[in-house]
């Protein structure tokens, strides 16, 4: 995994399961494998797209836009990851 601990990256592919298993809602057990993963690694920018996304979805927008904005900064650049995270923090920006 390049130096990047496996099970940041695990909490998070489980946090994906359990949004396809719930007809792509983050409520419930994904948010917890959402929280797991950042608690393992404040900076994985999948999981902060992902609680960017809930907390958006909640209308909570200044909190999606720190989820985004942290995204932003963890992304490597060039990388849709990037691209992503800059999208999400305009929508936020934009409809708080």
């Amino acid at each position: 995994m390049c130096g990047q601990s496996v099970v940041p990256v695990l909490y998070f592919n489980g946090a994906v399961l359990g949004v396809m298993q719930q007809g792509r809602s983050l409520a419930g057990k994904p948010m917890e494998w959402v929280r797991k993963a950042l608690a393992a690694d404040p900076q994985q920018p999948k999981a902060l797209l992902l609680a960017g996304t809930e907390a958006f979805d909640r209308k909570a927008y200044a909190e999606a836009a720190g989820f985004f904005e942290r995204a932003e900064r963890s992304a490597a650049p060039g990388t849709s990851l990037l691209e992503q995270a800059r999208n999400a923090l305009a929508d936020a920006r934009t409809a708080g």
